[in-house]
């Protein structure tokens, strides 16, 4: 079993991606999810949502925040 991270989060924003949906969330700072259209609708996801992130360690990509 691999290790897993978990946070709570909300979902701020949900939007199209091609094949995939972009759900964006808010942990006290942004996570950036990519999903399939049915798990968006199978887990009822949407702007409001309080859901929990996991997440294994080596799937995290960091983006440097442009400033300016």
């Amino acid at each position: 079993m691999s290790a897993r991270n978990h946070l709570a989060a909300t979902v701020s924003r949900v939007r199209p991606s091609g094949p995939y949906v972009r759900v964006e969330l808010d942990a006290g700072f942004r996570l950036v999810a990519l999903i399939t259209k049915p798990s968006l609708e199978e887990l009822s996801i949407s702007p409001g949502t309080a859901v929990l992130a996991t997440f294994k360690a080596t799937a995290v990509h960091l983006i440097p925040h442009r400033r300016g």
